[in-house]
């Protein structure tokens, strides 16, 4: 949004998202806090609303990823951190 200038869509945040928000926590110590607190709020609730909307087709595909990511960390150094980190997105 632009005052003045209207409302623009765009197909990714990019930049334009992320810099102000990676300023604020590196200029504002407690703001990393703050963060880490509506983040764990956030989260909680959604992870509530989706156990309890669950279908068993969605249970089994939690347990997939699940699975998918402790083979990962079981490899003990030999999965890459990109390997891990596409297990970890997927997972959660």
């Amino acid at each position: 949004s632009r005052q003045g200038g209207g409302n623009y869509v765009s197909d990714s945040l990019g930049s334009s998202f992320s810099d102000p928000l990676l300023s604020l926590i590196e200029g504002r110590p407690e703001a990393q806090r703050d963060l880490l607190e509506f983040r764990h709020t956030l989260e909680a609730d959604c992870a509530y609303y989706a156990a309890r909307r669950a279908t068993d087709l969605d249970r089994q595909q939690l347990q997939e990823a699940y699975d998918a990511l402790q083979a990962c960390y079981a490899r003990e150094g030999k999965a890459t951190r990109a390997e891990e980190g596409a297990a970890d997105a997927r997972f959660h």
